[in-house]
């Protein structure tokens, strides 16, 4: 049977002597007197014993089991492909065949500890080999690097926008505040104390905090006498902070809170400000320096930022369904 012919959908065809022949997509013509003839192997999925599943079949199942869902994923690969070659955007080889490897590699590193036949072995408990898992990832890159360059195509970028990530990443009004900490927790100062012979009972919130606050105290004395930030701050509390000299990035100081935005505020440059006392605990603070930028000479920059930011949850729904509604898409009843 030609491809034609198969995929020819018959409703009735009347003969001369009134017989009625219906054909259904797809299916197999059968005539008086026909035998049926084996699939051919490229439609055979499967077998147990000489029973055979076609691909046909396992459409069916997947109707019967999924309902419109896969059906639905399939609607949307094909928006989604067909407002892309609307707008031009595509995706390349080199993008897929770039971010496939960097999956493998970091799968391989990272949980397999370079064993690759251990990967394998857990694709194959998934049903699917190297290759086969490659196809089905490109097929999902593909669509997500599709959603997120026709979010980037048509996203509007307004006046307001361009002002908030201004002031987030430069502070009110520009005016940038480069900001070293030292942090006292109270629970790394109980362990401390533990550790030195403390006891349950001594250690009360009271006792914790003045503890805290005598010793911040003294690092301000050793400030004041030269000492030099940094080796200060690598008795920090805080992780991060105690590994780079206590620098907090950019203006996220103002998470602390704002006993914290308050003594910064007042602290002049190049001087030191504390103890601070927040929820998070105590605080010695040097407020290294002040920087005023421009708006208008940053906006160039942030406005390629913001056109160019990964899709937010919100942007794609609004993509999907602003592709749904402009496009005529009818789902038939599953039983029919």
């Amino acid at each position: 049977m030609t491809a034609i012919t198969r995929n020819l959908a018959v409703r009735a065809l009347c003969t001369n002597s009134g017989a009625l022949l219906l054909l259904a997509a797809g299916a197999a013509v059968l005539l008086p007197g026909s035998r049926q003839t084996s699939p051919a192997p490229t439609q055979v999925l499967a077998s147990i014993d000489e029973r055979v599943i076609t691909r046909a079949e396992y459409g069916e199942y997947l109707v019967q089991v999924s309902g419109h869902g896969p059906l639905r994923e399939m609607i949307k690969d094909e928006l989604l492909q067909r407002e892309a070659a609307r707008l031009s955007v595509t995706v390349s080889d080199l993008e897929l065949e770039q971010a496939w490897s960097q999956l493998w590699t970091t799968w391989l590193e990272k949980r397999f500890s370079g064993d690759e036949s251990r990967l394998l072995e857990e694709l194959a408990v998934q049903g699917h080999d190297k290759a086969s898992y490659a196809q089905v990832f490109r097929r999902q890159k593909e669509r997500e690097l599709l959603a997120q360059k026709i979010v980037a195509s048509t996203r509007r970028v307004d006046e307001a926008q361009l002002r908030e990530q201004f002031e987030t990443e430069f502070g009110p009004g520009g005016l940038s505040t480069r900001v070293r900490q030292v942090l006292l927790s109270r629970l790394r100062t109980k362990a401390e104390l533990q550790a030195k012979g403390a006891t349950a009972g001594e250690l009360t919130i009271e006792a914790l905090d003045a503890a805290m606050l005598e010793r911040a105290r003294g690092w301000i004395k050793e400030l004041q006498a030269g000492a030099a930030f940094e080796d200060i701050a690598k008795h920090s509390h805080d992780v991060q902070g105690a590994a780079n000299g206590g620098l907090v990035a950019g203006e996220a100081w103002r998470r602390f809170g704002p006993e914290f935005v308050q003594a910064v505020s007042d602290c002049p440059s190049a001087q030191f400000a504390g103890p601070v006392v927040t929820p998070s605990g105590v605080h010695v603070i040097w407020v290294e320096s002040r920087s005023q930028h421009d708006f208008e000479a940053e906006r160039p920059r942030l406005l390629q930022l913001a056109q160019s930011a990964p899709p937010n949850f919100q942007e794609l729904a609004d993509l999907d369904a602003r592709l749904w509604q402009t496009s005529k898409v009818e789902m038939l009843p599953l039983a029919r």
